[in-house]
């Protein structure tokens, strides 16, 4: 099954109430919410409020974009352990994570069993409240590119752990469809965007289009639960925004 959704971090200025107003009039399934600004997990009883407004609106939240990054936490698992009560607040079974602050090939092998060991552990926890880890594909983690995610996955070899997909920005469309096909039985969410010359675009501007319809099509095929989820939008404008998911909308379905 495949939901649509956008990440609450697209409109960091705006209320979390005004958020799920746009989402409600944009059509899509519901929200991934960030921890940063709008469902921290250190703000006693914010997750349950923003569950209420979502219930009411009848939209869903799809994911928890947690800002937990490994090696950061001098104790781990009681970090972890918040971000988890803020997820099961929100009715969500996955937590989005950032791999560190390096590309694989700045770590040494030391720090890298290090990130390994701390990734199960949250992992377990993970799996023990019925929930996922996901770890963010972004430049400056353990998952700078696609051989480097590929890797992480096949060394931590937890079946409660898996990977979001976005484009790398600084490849092609062949390229970028190729990272996703091989990223494919690891993948559990999808981040969407249009980037040109650096700026984001509409959705269908330039090339975005015949785009991500190769990139939905190649999610399509195995046939599994993901979300693909608006990530940001030209200008920071709201109207942008409707446009871009009722793009999604037709993309998808």
């Amino acid at each position: 099954m495949i939901k649509l959704g956008v990440c609450s971090v697209t409109f960091r200025h705006l209320s979390y109430s005004e958020v799920i107003n746009l989402v409600k009039q944009s059509g899509l399934d519901g929200i991934e919410w960030g921890s940063d600004v709008h469902v921290p997990p250190t703000e006693e009883g914010k997750a349950e409020e923003v569950t209420l407004a979502m219930q009411n609106a009848g939209i869903e939240t799809l994911s928890y974009g947690s800002y937990y990054r490994l090696g950061e936490n001098a104790d781990h698992c009681a970090s972890f352990l918040h971000v988890v009560e803020s997820a099961k607040a929100l009715g969500v079974t996955v937590i989005r994570i950032w791999g560190g602050k390096k590309n694989r090939d700045q770590l040494t092998d030391q720090e890298y069993r290090e990130l390994i060991q701390e990734t199960l552990d949250i992992a377990d926890i993970a799996k023990e409240n019925g929930m996922k880890i996901a770890f963010e594909f972004h430049p400056n983690s353990l998952t700078n590119d696609c051989d480097s995610a590929i890797q992480l996955m096949e060394d931590l070899h937890h079946d409660a752990v898996g990977l979001y997909w976005q484009v790398i920005l600084t490849q092609s469309v062949e390229e970028n469809i190729a990272n996703l096909q091989r990223v494919l039985p690891y993948l559990i969410n999808v981040h969407v965007f249009n980037y040109k010359e650096k700026k984001q675009q509409l959705l269908d501007e330039y090339d975005g289009l015949v785009a991500w319809k190769q990139y939905v099509n190649i999610v399509k095929s195995d046939e599994k639960e993901h979300h693909f989820l608006l990530e940001f939008t030209k200008d920071k404008l709201p109207e942008n925004f409707l446009h871009d998911a009722k793009v999604l909308i037709d993309l998808v379905r």
